[in-house]
């Protein structure tokens, strides 16, 4: 009896004792980098000896408290339970595991916050200098109805300038207009393109704090020139030129930049939904699917899937798909909070591979045109569909098609026009393209941009 008793408490003994080297090694690597100092160690003692009674505890009630295989009345239900060990390596498992998940979680929230941290600079300083620029002009209204509080100004600042002037002043930095550069390997992470959308969503709240910037300062050429000459002092004179090129969503035509007597034509948006390819410049407003999860075949062999889209993907594709034209206005909206666009002559829509009788992008085209006060030119572009793509498997071939498929049909002269193209979905760009070098072609548009209400996570 009191061997089986000494026996059990070794057992018992042991089982604490592995658990408290084992927290107390996770705790001094986690917390301390490994230290093993007297003092770290003599810190750590409360809460490693805490959390040792608790696991050691639970490890020791699945071993039942160190009977093990003695008990013969249940050794045969035991047969096939894991030993102790092994239950404590599937324990130190599961714990890597969390400490894994807790690090990317941990990355995550440190490459938001650096994101967030960029733009926050700029935010700081845009709004310091507005509301000192403010003040100036405040302070000019009451120099102008009280001469004597001028003249009490002035000699303040003279005396805080005196006393200032033997101190060593640095010179100011030259200040870029904030960019978060997107660091490499988020698939480590998780899904990147919810990532990447989050990182959107931080760019485009900062953007719209710059475009409210913008509303003010086109409201008064006074604040703007005082807030300019503030901005110079800060060497941010690039940030200046950036906000001044922005066009408020609910600005009028005669906003619009000019250089000389030709309209500026341009589209401003999120750099990680930039699009590349052989027109001036284009963007996507967001991607279509934030996340795909495949779940199984139907009954005619195709692959079946989960679909979570982003606001605007859903839209799309209960316009294109469920025939939903009620929601045209809401699709514009969601674009114009994506994208500014401005100083445009037409828009063409892209058109459709299938004849339908009312074609989404043609709509959107058109709410989009008018709240814009832009022509736009539905039909001119047109699909022939005269060589069969499904059969076409090779890339260089399928585009070569599709260049042959896709002619000009409208009668309008575009010729030195600044040309918006606009599709429902980016996928590989390859109707795009096509359509870019029919318009720079034969029909020698000035300028051809691209906006895409989506864009495919494959091509982020």
């Amino acid at each position: 009896m009191f061997r089986d008793l000494w026996e059990r408490t070794k057992t018992v003994a042991a089982t604490y004792t592995g658990t408290f080297i084992v927290v107390m090694f996770l705790n001094q690597l986690l917390f301390f980098g490994l230290c093993l100092n007297p003092i770290c160690l003599v810190a750590a003692m409360p809460h490693v000896l805490l959390i040792t009674v608790a696991v050691g505890s639970w490890l020791n009630k699945i071993g039942n408290w160190g009977k093990g295989d003695a008990d013969t009345a249940t050794q045969g239900q035991q047969a096939d339970q894991p030993s102790i060990p092994q239950k404590i390596e599937g324990a130190l498992d599961a714990v890597n595991d969390s400490l894994e998940t807790a690090n990317k979680r941990l990355t995550l929230f440190n490459i938001k916050l650096e994101a967030k941290g960029v733009y926050f600079a700029e935010k700081c300083l845009v709004q310091s200098r507005l509301e000192v620029a403010e003040s100036r002009m405040k302070l000019g209204k009451r120099f102008k109805q009280d001469p004597e509080f001028k003249q009490i100004n002035a000699r303040v600042e003279r005396q805080f300038q005196d006393a200032g002037e033997n101190k060593p002043q640095a010179e100011p930095e030259l200040k870029t207009v904030a960019r978060y550069i997107v660091p490499q390997g988020l698939e480590q992470l998780g899904d990147k393109a919810q990532i990447l959308g989050e990182l959107n969503d931080i760019a485009l709240a900062h953007y719209g704090f710059l475009t409210d910037v913008k509303r003010k300062l086109d409201k008064n050429a006074e604040l703007t020139e005082a807030f300019e000459m503030l901005m110079n002092e800060e060497r941010a004179e690039q940030i200046f030129a950036y906000i001044m090129a922005i066009s408020p969503p609910d600005a009028q035509r005669h906003d619009t930049r000019k250089e000389g007597n030709q309209t500026v034509a341009g589209l401003y948006g999120s750099l990680s939904n930039e699009l590349f390819g052989n027109w001036k410049g284009g963007f996507a407003c967001d991607v279509h699917t934030v996340h795909s999860r495949h779940t199984g075949v139907d009954a005619f062999g195709h692959d079946t899937w989960d679909n979570t889209r982003s606001k605007i993907g859903e839209l799309v594709y209960q316009l294109k798909y469920l025939n939903e034209f009620s929601i045209v206005p809401e699709i514009t909206k969601l674009i114009r909070n994506h994208i500014t666009i401005e100083g445009f002559d037409y828009i063409i829509p892209v058109p459709a591979s299938k004849p339908r009788e009312r074609q989404p992008v043609d709509a959107v085209a058109l709410a989009l045109g008018e709240q814009l006060d832009t022509r736009v030119l539905t039909g001119f572009l047109g699909n022939s569909g005269e060589i069969e793509l499904k059969t076409i498997t090779d890339p260089a071939a399928r585009e070569t098609a599709l260049n042959a498929n896709i002619k000009a049909i409208g009668g309008e002269d575009i010729s030195g026009k600044k040309v918006l193209l606009l599709d429902d979905v980016y996928r590989s760009g390859a109707t795009l393209r096509a359509c870019c070098s029919v318009l720079k072609g034969a029909e020698n548009a000035g300028e051809v941009w691209v906006l895409t209400m989506t864009r495919t996570r494959k091509n982020i």
